[in-house]
C-alpha cells in the first residue's frame, strides 16, 4: 500500500523566508496549517438550494457580498452563489459526500479543492502596510473589517482575502502552483518595512 504524505508547497523554503521576516516590526508572515475546502456552486437567485446547503453545513451562508460567517466551519462569499466552505483537514471528502447527499435534485456543484490551494497568513500592525505594497484593494480598516473577504491579485496573482480579526490577522489563499512566486512578494515586502522601521527614520 502507497503510503502518501502530503507535502507543502512552500515547505523547502518557507522556514529561511519566514526567519527574515520583520523581527522587530509589527508583522508576521507565515503559512497556514493545511485545511479542508470546499467550493459550493448553485444558481444566485435559488433560495430553496441555499436553504438545503446551509441545514446541511449547519450554519447560515453568507448572502452579502464579501462576507464570511463562522461557526462549526468558516465560509467565505465568492460570488452570488458560490462559497468556499473551511473545515479540519480530512473532513473535506465526507462533508462533500453529505452535501450532495442533502442536495440531490437540486442544481448544485460541490468541488473539493483543499489540496490546490495554500494558505498564508499576514498578522500584526503592519499587515495592511504590508498589503497595500502588493495588493490594490482598499484595506483602510474604515472599509475593509473583520469578517470581509474579497478576490482580488496579490501583484499578478488571483488571490482570495480574507481579515479573521481587529489585530489585523488577515488569511490569504493562492493556488498551489503559485504559492513560491506569492510568498516572495510578501516576504520581499515585509522586509521592506522592517528595513524602514529599523532604520529609525520618522515619516
Amino acid at each position: 500500500m502507497l503510503n502518501w504524505q502530503r507535502i507543502s508547497a512552500l515547505q523547502e523554503f518557507q522556514q529561511s523566508a519566514t526567519n527574515t521576516v520583520m523581527q522587530d516590526a509589527g508583522v508576521s508572515v507565515s503559512e497556514l496549517p493545511h485545511s479542508g475546502k470546499l467550493v459550493c456552486q448553485t444558481r444566485a437567485d435559488d433560495e430553496a438550494v441555499q436553504a438545503a446547503l446551509s441545514a446541511a453545513i449547519g450554519q447560515k451562508l453568507p448572502l452579502l457580498p464579501n462576507t464570511s460567517t463562522t461557526s462549526t466551519h468558516t465560509i467565505l462569499w465568492m460570488k452570488p452563489g458560490k462559497w468556499m466552505i473551511f473545515c479540519a483537514v480530512g473532513e473535506s471528502r465526507q462533508l462533500r459526500k453529505n452535501l450532495k447527499s442533502a442536495l440531490a435534485g437540486f442544481i448544485c456543484m460541490i468541488s473539493d479543492i483543499s489540496d490546490s490551494r495554500v494558505g498564508i497568513e499576514i498578522s500584526g500592525d503592519d499587515a495592511r502596510a504590508l498589503l497595500s505594497r502588493v495588493c490594490a484593494l482598499d484595506l483602510d480598516a474604515r472599509s475593509f473589517t473583520r469578517g470581509q473577504c474579497a478576490q482580488t491579485l496579490l501583484v499578478r496573482v488571483p488571490l482570495l482575502l480574507h481579515q479573521v480579526n481587529d489585530r489585523p490577522t488577515f488569511h490569504l489563499y493562492v493556488d498551489r502552483s503559485v504559492a513560491r512566486y506569492a510568498w516572495d512578494w510578501l516576504c520581499d515586502a515585509a522586509s521592506e518595512i522592517s528595513s524602514g522601521a529599523n532604520s529609525g527614520v520618522n515619516t
